[in-house]
């Protein structure tokens, strides 16, 4: 027989939706422990941006609810921060190996290497005969 066979999961996204995000999960040897536990985090105000859903699993009960402190904002910002910052390193990675030009296309960059920066036009306009020389 299993000592604690209530759990208390955390999910970032719903459970449902077949995501490897369970983050962590606690045993309760009964169910009026289990459920203790789901008020705390439930009713708990600070706000969340890891904690999406509450699932309560053990013999005859499967609960899925919500976290009301979620909030799905501010955890999209903390997701992009965390993009940006990984593009940010492997373009630095890139650029120490490479050069600017491979910093600059690691990080969706544009730049005109062709750009002539004392006369205020590119080489290649100048060679189409856009421009006479100085």
């Amino acid at each position: 027989m299993i000592e604690k066979p209530y759990e208390l999961l955390e999910w970032g996204s719903h459970p449902d939706e077949g995501n490897d995000d369970c983050y962590t999960g606690s045993d309760y040897a009964t169910l009026e422990e289990a459920r203790h536990a789901l008020k705390l985090e439930l009713d708990d105000p600070r706000p969340c941006t890891v904690i999406a859903y509450l699932e309560l699993v053990g013999p005859g009960v499967h609960e899925i609810h919500a976290n009301p402190s979620f909030d799905g904002a501010a955890r999209r910002r903390e997701d992009e921060r965390f993009d940006r910052m990984c593009r940010q390193e492997a373009a630095m990675l890139a650029g120490m190996e490479h050069g600017v030009d491979a910093y600059n296309d690691a990080m969706g960059d544009y730049v005109d290497t062709d750009w002539d920066s004392h006369r205020g036009r590119s080489r290649s306009e100048e060679a189409s005969g856009m421009f006479t020389a100085d």
